[in-house]
């Protein structure tokens, strides 16, 4: 299980949605940032971390993040 989070500033991250694969996450993702984001996106980066992957989409201020979950509660 996988879960998408998203962060702006130095808020929280705010969980979006839990996923059964990472590629699953991922396609999510780029639908919000397609839908949901104020600039147009040209690039992602994907910087793997110690227990999550963190996804830089071109916004100064704000990030995605997929975690894998402890735990298989599904939302």
């Amino acid at each position: 299980m996988f879960e998408l989070y998203f962060q702006i500033n130095d808020n929280e991250p705010e969980l979006q949605s839990a996923f059964d694969t990472k590629a699953e996450a991922e396609k999510y993702m780029q639908r919000l940032i397609d839908s949901r984001s104020r600039i147009k996106s040209w690039y992602i980066r994907k910087i793997q971390r110690d227990g999550y992957w963190l996804y830089d989409y071109g916004a100064h201020n704000a990030f995605y993040m997929i975690k894998e979950a402890e735990n298989d509660t599904k939302i």
